[in-house]
């Protein structure tokens, strides 16, 4: 393959199978679940590590017919995702209108434990069974493994980052309704991957 091809194929897998990334961190920091740097770079090496079987499993001829049923539940673990994002923020909505301090805390904003790294391997699993369906057709194109892979774990790394941050800054304006918001997001994400 032409270098400049290589280049263009394994650009085009890492912002396509990280799309996804981005979305799941603006759903965590309008939700007020912050995803610190070691969940972060667990969700990165899973998407890493599922990128580099894919593509050479492309490579080797795999048919796509695998990777449509790893997508679909991948699909079923986000939409799993945001729904316990939603009944959480339904929870906490309830407890909130019964002691008047919760109701001044959750009209700041909503605010969570981070993301622990037991949900981190969910969520980066659910996200990286996506990864399957564009290394599999990247590796029958002829896409360079550590290439591909390399930037896909960067990108997913910038993604969950820049996301969460973007995500947070918006809490601030969506309030309390911000978390329902990001159950919306996970569950389209996950739907999404049924179409």
């Amino acid at each position: 393959m032409i270098p400049g091809a290589a280049l263009g194929l394994a650009v085009a897998v890492a912002v396509g199978s990280n799309l996804d990334n981005l979305g799941a961190g603006l759903a965590h920091g309008v939700a007020g679940r912050p995803i610190g740097v070691g969940p972060n770079v667990v969700v990165a090496l899973l998407a890493a590590a599922t990128t580099a079987a894919s593509v050479t499993l492309g490579q080797l001829g795999s048919r796509a017919a695998p990777a449509v049923l790893a997508a679909r539940l991948g699909g079923v673990l986000l939409v799993a995702i945001g729904l316990a994002t939603g009944w959480g923020a339904l929870r906490r909505g309830a407890a909130g209108r019964a002691d008047r301090s919760q109701r001044a805390a959750a009209s700041a904003g909503p605010t969570s434990s981070p993301v622990n790294l037991v949900e981190a391997l969910v969520l980066g699993l659910g996200l990286s069974l996506n990864n399957l369906v564009e290394g599999l057709g990247a590796g029958a194109a002829g896409a360079s493994v550590p290439l591909t892979t390399a930037l896909s774990a960067a990108l997913s790394l910038v993604c969950v980052g820049a996301g969460g941050r973007v995500g947070h800054h918006g809490a601030r304006v969506l309030g309390r309704v911000g978390p329902l918001l990001a159950a919306v997001v996970f569950v389209v994400l996950g739907m999404r991957l049924w179409l």
